[in-house]
């Protein structure tokens, strides 16, 4: 697979090229029209990152189930980042004031530095809530 992803690449770049050219030479008048305008851009195969099943993501939860405050803080942890999709970076950016439990939002600091509100679902919020009455035992 590696050696056809090598391939695809070499010939994406080769077309680049090729088209590139052939806008030039259209835009000097050269030749009247452009013939790369009529090749299309193969479609990249997607992807999808990988994943941990139901089971597998239900085990990682209940490994956080602690009733120590350390275990509600970690359970509250794994809870906002399952529920909300948040980059790694923007959960450990996060401040008790980014929080706003009553709407289940989270305000975040993304890529290029842009602000954006992620919603969270009720069992995040319960965690959080549960994490936060033991929080000054930390």
């Amino acid at each position: 697979a590696p050696a056809l992803m090598d391939q695809e690449q070499k010939f994406l770049g080769a077309l680049a090229a090729t088209r590139t050219f052939l806008r030039y030479l259209r835009r000097e008048s050269l030749i009247d029209d452009d013939p790369g305008s009529l090749i299309a851009t193969p479609k990249r195969e997607v992807r999808m990152p990988a994943h941990l099943s139901e089971a597998e993501m239900a085990e990682v939860l209940d490994a956080a189930a602690g009733d120590d405050p350390l275990g509600r803080r970690d359970r509250a942890i794994l809870e906002l980042f399952y529920a909300s999709g948040l980059r790694l970076s923007e959960l450990a950016g996060l401040d008790l004031d980014d929080v706003n439990l009553s709407a289940r939002m989270v305000r975040v600091l993304g890529k290029g530095g842009k602000e954006r509100l992620v919603p969270f679902n009720s069992s995040a919020g319960r965690c959080i809530r549960i994490y936060l009455q033991a929080r000054d035992q930390l």
